[in-house]
C-alpha cells in the first residue's frame, strides 16, 4: 500500500488520478467501513501491483491501516492558502478549523514519509520523483 495526505485543497484528489494508472490503484477519499475495505483491497491487490490511499482526512485514521514501511507522501501547503480556498469554498472563516488540521497532519508518526510542496506541482521533475517513492 501506499499512501498521499496533506491539508484539504492540497491537491489529493490530483494525486489519487495520477496515481491511478497502468498497474497502480489509488482510491480517493475512500468510505471507510474496514470490514468492506478491507475486502476491496484484497481485491485491488491481485489486479493491480500497487493500491494506495489519498486523503487529506487520513491523519485521523492511518494509524488502523498504514503499516511499517508503507510510503507516505504528504503534500505540504501554506495553511493561509488553505484557508483561504476553504472561505471561499464554504462562505465562512475557516481559520480554527485549518489550525486543527494542521496540527493533526503535523502529528502524523511514520517511518516512511516523503514531504511534497504544494507548490511543485508544475515541476515534472519533482513530480516524477514522489511518484517513484
Amino acid at each position: 500500500m501506499f499512501y498521499v495526505t496533506g491539508l484539504p485543497r492540497s491537491s489529493t484528489a490530483w494525486w489519487a488520478n495520477l496515481l491511478t494508472v497502468h498497474n497502480h490503484y489509488c482510491y480517493h477519499e475512500p468510505s471507510l467501513d474496514f470490514d468492506g475495505f478491507e475486502r476491496d483491497i484484497y481485491i485491488k491487490r491481485r489486479l493491480y501491483e500497487g493500491v494506495g490511499i489519498s486523503d487529506s482526512a487520513l491523519c485521523t485514521y492511518y494509524k488502523d491501516i498504514v503499516r511499517s514501511g508503507e510510503p507516505m507522501l504528504i503534500i505540504i501547503r501554506e495553511p493561509s492558502e488553505v484557508r483561504d480556498s476553504l472561505n471561499r469554498l464554504f462562505d465562512f472563516d475557516c481559520t480554527d478549523a485549518v489550525e486543527r488540521m494542521v496540527e493533526m497532519v503535523q502529528s502524523i508518526d511514520h517511518d516512511n514519509i516523503r514531504l511534497y510542496k504544494y507548490e511543485n506541482l508544475s515541476d515534472l521533475n519533482k513530480i516524477q520523483e514522489a511518484c517513484e517513492f
